[in-house]
């Protein structure tokens, strides 16, 4: 049997090729999370699936994370804390970039 690639399965392949955690957000939404990412967390994509980045840190750090936008991505990494699915939290350290 022969299985199509479509765009999005092709751009969950790409993403659970690379060994760190990655998350994938449009407009605050996530819509992919890669392998790592989910091992990291503890999450799954079904969980994740109607999440926003919000959903997942601290509430005091909205604010910072609200003010985010392609015109204003940090050139230096910057610093969040996850709250992970078995209700820990973890600080993390992000690259934000565009896509």
């Amino acid at each position: 049997m022969v299985t199509s690639m479509t765009a999005p399965n092709i751009l969950q392949s790409l993403l659970d090729a690379i060994n760190a955690p990655v998350l994938i957000l449009e407009a605050g939404q996530i819509v992919a999370a890669n392998n790592a990412f989910l091992q990291e967390t503890g999450y799954t994509s079904d969980h994740l699936a109607d999440k926003a980045l919000r959903d997942l840190i601290l509430p005091e750090q909205h604010a910072r994370v609200a003010q985010l936008s392609p015109d204003n991505f940090p050139t230096a990494p910057l610093s969040l804390t996850l709250l992970l699915n078995n209700d820990l939290a973890c600080d993390v350290t992000c690259s934000v970039r565009t896509l």
